[in-house]
């Protein structure tokens, strides 16, 4: 870890806020313990917080520095290390992270040092609550009260209606029958329609048969070609097509069961993601997941129309 490296973290481990120049502002802050609504709670951990600009009470690195050495004032130092840290395009701080368009990604090694024991997500069993007397009762009374309506309904709906409305259980189709012998016989002759008698017919015997209308075209327009419509997890943004290439290529090394889908973002950026589903709340699950797998905690979820 270099100079600019080391301040930073010592920075962070003592939550005092550092500000770069010409690349933002480092802080930590602290995340409590929270409950998923599944099941499961999320522990606490610090997390470190990014912005471009000069946050209120955030010491400058330079001054933290130490002073002349090497005949070098701190101020020509920095300078030095910032061109070198952005050579690239990205600005790398050795031992930190990268700080990308205005993004910043940590390495894991910084997340573990800020959460030297982290604890895994546990799952927790809610209390039985066992009802009091009085609430047994309210509930009996609620389910004779369900069944006498229900009971009243099929009684007024089968019966008082008669056979004309909707009693549908003591009536049957005349024109249906089991009696083979009263089936006539295909003789391949074309009857006089004047000649044959009427048939009453009801509306019960009558069966429309509609086509099945076919689906309707998605004429959605996705502002990520080459994207299936869904919710996909973002791992990061990219300026620089090849930088997106490089990140998948060494995120597959470390975990290679991730599903890595590359999406063209607004302002011509290339965003890379890390799972994709049609429901949001598998791909909120998921990111959840991630979060804890990969040791980073600002996921979040971009949807593609």
């Amino acid at each position: 870890m270099d100079e600019i490296g080391k301040i930073v973290f010592n920075s962070l481990a003592s939550k005092s806020p550092v500000w770069l120049p010409c690349v933002g502002t480092f802080g930590t802050e602290y995340i409590p313990a929270k409950d998923n609504g599944d099941g499961t709670i999320t522990p606490p951990h610090n997390q470190v917080r990014f912005c471009e600009g000069r946050q209120e009470g955030a010491a400058s690195v330079i001054d933290l520095m130490p002073g002349v050495m090497d005949g070098e004032s701190a101020q020509a130092r920095y300078d030095v290390w910032l061109v070198k840290a952005a050579e690239r395009g990205p600005v790398v701080i050795d031992g930190i992270g990268v700080v990308n368009n205005g993004y910043f990604t940590p390495y894991e090694s910084l997340v573990k040092a800020l959460n030297p024991a982290p604890a895994p997500s546990k799952r927790i069993r809610a209390k039985k609550k066992s009802l009091t007397p009085a609430e047994k009762g309210w509930l009996v009374f609620i389910a004779v009260c369900v069944l006498v309506l229900a009971g009243g309904w099929t009684w007024w709906h089968y019966y008082k209606a008669g056979p004309t409305g909707h009693n549908r259980w003591n009536t049957k189709n005349a024109a249906v029958t089991d009696d083979m012998d009263r089936v006539p016989e295909y003789t391949g002759a074309v009857d006089d329609p004047d000649d044959m008698p009427a048939i009453e017919v009801t509306e019960e015997d009558i069966v429309v048969a509609e086509e099945a209308s076919p689906a309707p075209v998605n004429t959605a327009v996705s502002n990520s070609p080459g994207s299936k419509p869904g919710f996909y997890v973002v791992g990061n943004v990219f300026s620089v097509p090849g930088n997106a290439d490089e990140y998948i290529e060494k995120m597959k090394k470390k975990y290679p069961d991730l599903d890595y889908q590359k999406h063209a973002y607004k302002g011509g950026r290339t965003m890379v993601s890390l799972f994709g589903s049609t429901d949001w709340n598998e791909a909120n699950r998921q990111r959840r997941r991630i979060e804890d797998l990969i040791y980073q905690y600002d996921l979040w979820v971009y949807e593609v129309k």
